[in-house]
């Protein structure tokens, strides 16, 4: 495991079949979460619906990789997935937030994309994230519109970034 920098009890480690169930209610507490600024109560309830403790263990199963940021005794408060060609979803517990977490994941998550040869990075970010992936440097390729699990449309922006030209430890 590595912990955070300056914060020790905050620590990252690959997913393991036990942590299944609370990254399903972490997942749906930070979508439930979401300002309904961004997205309606319709639109929040049908992507955190079809959630399950196995599927996070059959995408790492399927060639994704998961990595869960645990607080004191192991407890998930923050995961990050990724795949070859950039990231699949980054989720904090709502009362994690702004805490730094986040950017710790995908800092982990691009070095080791870059570490495997990538170089251009992308990832389809809802509303709520494009300013977090701003600040790191991602930008706007274009708008999409994404079938939710439960069958409804939201907006989300798929966002690139040239992790090569970047001089990032």
């Amino acid at each position: 495991m590595t912990c955070m920098e300056g914060q020790n009890d905050i620590c990252a480690r690959l997913m393991c079949a036990a942590d299944g169930s609370a990254l399903a209610e972490l997942h749906r507490s930070a979508i439930l979460n979401t300002s309904s600024k961004f997205y309606s109560d319709s639109q929040r309830k049908s992507w955190a619906t079809g959630l399950t403790t196995n599927g996070y263990m059959k995408a790492v199963q399927n060639g994704e990789t998961i990595e869960v940021a645990v607080a004191t005794e192991d407890v998930p408060v923050a995961f990050c997935g990724r795949r070859e060609f950039g990231i699949t979803g980054l989720f904090v517990l709502p009362e994690w937030q702004g805490n730094g977490i986040g950017s710790f994941l995908l800092q982990r998550a691009e070095k080791a994309l870059r570490k495997n040869g990538m170089s251009l990075l992308r990832v389809d970010a809802v509303l709520p994230a494009v300013s977090f992936y701003e600040r790191h440097q991602y930008n706007l390729e274009e708008k999409r519109v994404h079938k939710t699990r439960g069958g409804v449309e939201i907006q989300i922006l798929r966002m690139t970034k040239n992790i090569l030209i970047l001089n990032h430890t």
